[in-house]
């Protein structure tokens, strides 16, 4: 879990210890390729080579074998490099369209710009636009033979090469075609990447609006179009349900006198349900990221951990705005699919329809807020080294001293109680957590977590974006599960053992005294030679600390009075959330694999459904009336302000093309070119 160090240096600890604060921190150990190291597995699958050296032995049948020929006949199959197409005489193609496009990518593999005198269904006469080369090029449709058969091709060139000047020949539909793999490798990839790729590939130049319309074909021909991947939504509900039953899919609508628009939308696979309340944590991340694509709608999440504090996705919902409505009906969806889990926590960032839809849907969980939010807020209005008090006040577990550091800040502002208490009232310091949780985080950052893991993703269409996460909720179940099953036969991860070990060979400056019954005092001399006592019960799993029992692992004062014992055994210490048998029981559960939109089953509502509805632009409205561009004030010449500006892309007036009023562009910014 990431520290806030950088600004706890500057600060009075007061009577805490900054080094306790770090040995007993719960932090996510190890992360997946190198736990799939430690246990013996690989992320990479075996090369084709290594395939073909295996040894499977000689299989020999004479009866069977009889070779199969499941050909038509007369059938012609036609098979070229479509990078680099054949124009020798008697080449034959399927069809003129196909040609067209052969002889324009000859062209831009050839580096010349190609001239066209004649071009219908039955003939093609080509040239090259240079006059004193004499390369032409002719092509027939063979209507007895049903294909297209190159019957001339005239001269070599002797003309310069084109590839560094901008010509027709890569018009926006060759974009479309040639930046599919490119998109398929890398879907994030933006205009200038893509720009820079295929010019290097195909060695020509193109204009960046070319590039520009031609991607958004590429990504219509990928992934359908933008309006109707909001009616795909009710297919892939489908497919849930006939892959995942028990899932909850939930989409909202809103219906008005123009049509039927889209609203929301909510998933919870049953896998992840039943990895959730049978292998988590009682303890839920819930936080909303702005989506990057035409909508510019919220992606909201509910993240749990799992027993090595990794991540573990739960549930995901599309809705316009973090408002109450929409926060109530995603925790209301929520509620459907977990029900209503004992001692549950949730955790959320400094969002007021989201606290409140949490205390009108979960009103007996334990609503924590985010502390690094707190103290943005919190250090606007108050300065000084003693409010520096706050962040040993977070991460303290004991009230007591809690207690004390916050007195401290309220006698020196008699402002900061009132603050605290009127807009930051949950809780955010550890010494008021639930002890039967088992989380002692005071951020949100495993929200952060999830959205750099779908950030990639935020700009897809919608039918896509969902599929997608499902992909990616399927890969990652997948590898935690290989690794839950190396770890058959032990009782605890094995990680958490061994980090529990290291721990123990620092804390020389604690000294044990041994009472009874599993009792002992911990003596603690801090860096400032102040004398801490506690009082560890190994029985009941308990420090007068606190830490043992928020955590669920054993803090420094256990661990040393555990260690004064020969080889004990530390899965005896740890809560069984950090068991393997719960790790392996939260992946269980097999996210279903899809195949590609075509093949889901298709859903008749009855109606189209619509994009959503756009949202009301902020600031003040026009009172004035824009003149129209053939509005003008006499024989007075245009000014600034007497005509609209359209853009070309959306052709809507008020904007050109580069505004980010424009639905093309949505919210995502642009990447900021180097200066030089």
């Amino acid at each position: 879990m990431p520290r806030l160090s950088a600004m706890e240096e500057e600060i009075e600890m007061g009577e805490m210890k900054k080094e306790k604060d770090e040995i007993g921190a719960s932090e996510s150990l190890m992360d997946e390729e190198t736990m799939f190291a430690f246990v013996g597995l690989t992320l990479e699958k075996p090369s084709d080579a290594a395939l073909d050296g295996m040894n499977y032995g000689p299989i020999v049948d004479e009866v069977m074998d009889i070779p199969v020929d499941d050909s038509i006949p007369n059938e012609e199959n036609v098979f070229y490099d479509m990078d680099d197409p054949p124009m020798d005489v008697g080449t034959i193609y399927t069809n003129m369209n196909d040609f067209r496009k052969a002889v324009k990518q000859h062209a831009i593999k050839t580096q010349f710009e190609l001239g066209t005198e004649k071009s219908n269904p039955n003939l093609f006469r080509g040239f090259c636009k240079v006059e004193s080369c004499p390369w032409s090029i002719v092509a027939r449709w063979m209507k007895n033979e049903k294909h297209v058969k190159i019957c001339l091709n005239k001269g070599e060139h002797f003309c310069s090469s084109t590839g560094r000047v901008r010509t027709k020949m890569a018009s926006y539909h060759w974009v479309g075609e040639k930046a599919i793999p490119f998109l398929k490798k890398d879907p994030n990839m933006g205009a200038i990447k893509l720009q820079n790729e295929l010019q290097e590939k195909y060695v020509t130049t193109i204009h960046y609006s070319t590039i520009y319309v031609g991607m958004h074909i590429a990504r219509e021909k990928l992934y359908g179009t933008w309006e109707d991947s909001f009616g795909n939504l009710f297919n892939f509900k489908a497919m849930v349900d006939l892959k995942m039953p028990g899932s909850v899919v939930e989409i909202g609508l809103k219906e008005t006198e123009d049509g039927v628009y889209f609203q929301r939308f909510f998933c919870c696979f049953k896998p992840s349900i039943n990895g959730f309340l049978n292998g988590c944590r009682p303890y839920l991340s819930v936080d909303a990221t702005s989506l990057n694509g035409r909508w510019n709608g919220q992606l909201a999440s509910a993240t749990a951990l799992d027993g090595h504090n990794w991540i573990f996705p739960l549930a995901f919902g599309l809705f316009e705005s973090e408002t109450n409505e929409e926060w109530i009906w995603f925790m209301e969806q929520l509620k459907r699919a977990i029900g209503s889990p004992p001692h549950l926590a949730i955790c959320s960032d400094a969002c007021k329809g989201l606290e409140n839809a949490v205390k009108a849907v979960f009103p007996l969980a334990e609503h924590k807020a985010c502390f690094i939010h707190l103290m943005k807020n919190f250090s606007k209005r108050f300065q000084g080294p003693i409010f520096g008090n706050m962040y040993p006040a977070a991460r303290t577990f004991c009230p007591i001293y809690h207690e004390k550091l916050m007195h401290k800040m309220y006698k020196a502002n008699d402002r900061v109680q009132p603050f605290l208490e009127t807009y930051h009232s949950l809780l955010w310091m550890r010494s008021k957590f639930s002890e039967d949780i088992k989380c002692d985080y005071i951020t949100n950052n495993i929200a952060q977590v999830w959205n750099n893991w779908v950030k990639d993703l935020k700009d897809l269409p919608i039918a896509e974006l969902v599929d997608s996460l499902r992909s990616k909720f399927m890969e990652l179940y997948a590898r935690r599960r290989d690794i839950g099953e190396r770890l058959e036969g032990h009782t605890m991860l094995r990680i958490i053992d061994r980090h529990l070990n290291v721990l123990s060979r620092q804390l020389g400056n604690l000294k044990v005294k041994v009472g009874g019954m599993g009792e002992a005092e911990v003596t603690e001399i801090t860096d400032r030679h102040k004398v801490i006592r506690h009082v560890v019960n190994l029985a009941q799993h308990t420090c007068s600390c606190r830490e043992w029992q928020v955590s669920g692992k054993p803090c420094p004062h256990a661990l040393v009075v555990i260690t004064s014992h020969r080889n004990p055994k530390m899965e005896d210490y740890l809560h069984p959330y950090f068991s393997v048998s719960l790790f392996r029981l939260a992946y269980t559960g097999i996210i279903s694999p899809f195949p590609d939109k075509s093949q889901w089953p298709s859903i008749d509502l009855g109606f189209k459904v619509l994009p959503p509805l756009k949202k009301k632009a902020p600031g003040r409205q026009r009172k004035h009336r824009i003149p129209g561009c053939l509005e003008g004030k006499g024989n007075k010449s245009r000014t600034k302000g007497m005509w609209q500006v359209q853009c070309k892309q959306c052709k809507e007036f008020g904007h050109r093309e580069s505004s980010a009023k424009c639905v093309f562009n949505g919210t995502k910014k642009r990447k900021s070119r180097a200066k030089g």
